[in-house]
């Protein structure tokens, strides 16, 4: 006959005696705790409130780094920073406002107490150039970026919209975007790029001295565009006396080269 060394417990009533007694010392050191955690706020968020009015903590003194092109005065309209605010404004709401411009890709506000404030601005870099007529840069977005008149251009290709009617959106968004992905992903065609023309439906760039043409419905494919390359090098090599001026990649599955005459122009 089999034996049970250890008998199963029973919640008899001492069992739930003890029970009880250890629930209530678990309840009443929570309390304590919460009751520590509820007098520190009750002492912390009004010395905020308090502090926030002090003169002592007005902001004095604004230091901005990492800009080129926005102006003080733009951050600082944009933000809502004003002399005598308090320093303990939401630095989360100053960052929000700030990036909210157009040429602004991110933007730390930090303070340095008791009266400063300090600025970190990421600024969108140019990506290309347009012509309209003064010559502007501008960004990844399409959006013209400021710049000083005796302040000379970055070596950028330029951008054209020949999209047909003034009524037609304008196509400086998409031609920008396809410029700054080209200098992202397909570099070697960015450094020849001298311009890059066209519409939101077709795109054409120009290539080197010799104003190579490669025409695509955008947006491009990097695959398409190194195949285009690669076309380009074996008719050059393939076909001395003929000189490659455009490469179609408007067909799907098909890399078109036409070629000139390097004597006398010809179709080919």
């Amino acid at each position: 006959m089999s034996r049970t060394l250890i008998p199963p417990l029973e919640a008899g009533p001492r069992a739930r005696r003890g029970f009880r007694v250890v629930m209530t010392r678990i309840a009443k050191r929570m309390a304590l705790m919460l009751g520590v955690v509820g007098a520190a706020a009750v002492l912390v968020f009004p010395g905020l409130r308090l502090a926030a009015r002090l003169p002592h903590f007005r902001v004095t003194r604004v230091e901005i780094a990492g800009t080129s092109y926005l102006t003080r005065a733009e951050i600082l309209g944009a933000a809502g920073i004003e002399a005598g605010m308090s320093v303990w404004e939401q630095t989360s709401q100053l960052e929000e406002r700030i990036e909210a411009l157009a040429l602004v890709e991110s933007a730390t506000v930090e303070r340095d107490l008791p009266s400063t404030l300090l600025l970190t601005i990421d600024e969108t870099e140019p990506v290309a150039l347009v012509a309209e007529p003064i010559v502007v840069p501008i960004d990844r977005a399409g959006n013209r970026i400021p710049f000083a008149p005796r302040t000379a251009l970055p070596d950028l290709p330029l951008v054209r919209d020949i999209s047909p009617g003034a009524a037609a959106p304008s196509a400086l968004p998409t031609l920008a975007h396809e410029v700054s992905r080209l200098a992202e992903q397909v570099p070697e065609i960015f450094a020849v790029l001298s311009e890059a023309r066209g519409g939101d439906r077709e795109v054409t760039l120009l290539l080197g001295e010799s104003g190579v043409k490669v025409r695509y419905r955008p947006p491009f494919s990097e695959p398409r565009l190194r195949a285009a390359i690669v076309v380009l090098n074996d008719a050059a090599k393939r076909f001395p006396e003929r000189s490659p001026h455009e490469v179609d990649l408007r067909f799907e599955d098909q890399v078109v080269v036409r070629t000139v005459a390097t004597a006398a122009a010809g179709g080919g």
